[in-house]
């Protein structure tokens, strides 16, 4: 383990917008032991889908979850051939931490290689759209057996958004 902000590049303005979070409380940085390399992946980053991490030199660690998070569809569908979602009906996904103490949030989690960061900062629009954060991260062993992980996720933190349309399976 390593303490701190390793991995997320080495731009001062995004150290800065880093917040880390502890079941329901936020805590200063400084405070929390994290594995920098793991990222919890619930949209297009997952296998199979558009920016399909493996593709871009990550490992696949397990399937993982996040208790009392909820996915919200962002925009809708678009049907034209440059852009078909594969009959998804959001064009995007985002997350919200701490929402419901009762919901899920299904992904993926990630190694990441330091190289990545601060690629997956600009796509994700890091402090802006989304925000990395810090959060315990359920990695799925068995059927209700799980390993919990601290881990980096990206929740979603555009402005004024409404978070109207949460996704009721709790999988994109």
């Amino acid at each position: 383990m390593i303490r701190g902000l390793v991995g997320i590049g080495h731009n001062p303005a995004m150290r800065r917008l880093v917040k880390t979070m502890t079941m329901n409380q936020y805590i200063p940085w400084k405070e929390i032991e994290v594995n920098p390399s793991t990222l919890f992946c619930y949209g297009i980053l997952k296998k199979g889908y558009e920016l399909d991490l493996a593709d871009y030199g990550a490992k696949f660690i397990g399937e993982a979850h996040i208790p009392g998070a909820i996915l919200y569809g962002i925009g809708k569908n678009w049907h034209h051939e440059g852009h078909p979602n594969e009959g998804r009906e959001f064009h995007g996904v985002g997350l919200g931490l701490d929402k419901d103490p009762g919901r899920v949030a299904h992904g993926e989690l990630w190694d990441i290689p330091d190289t990545l960061w601060d690629w997956l900062d600009q796509i994700e629009q890091n402090g802006f759209c989304y925000t990395r954060k810090v959060v315990p991260v359920r990695l799925d062993i068995c059927p209700d057996v799980y390993k919990t992980i601290n881990s980096w996720v990206y929740e979603y933190t555009y402005p004024g958004f409404d978070y109207a349309n949460p996704i009721e399976s709790g999988k994109f």
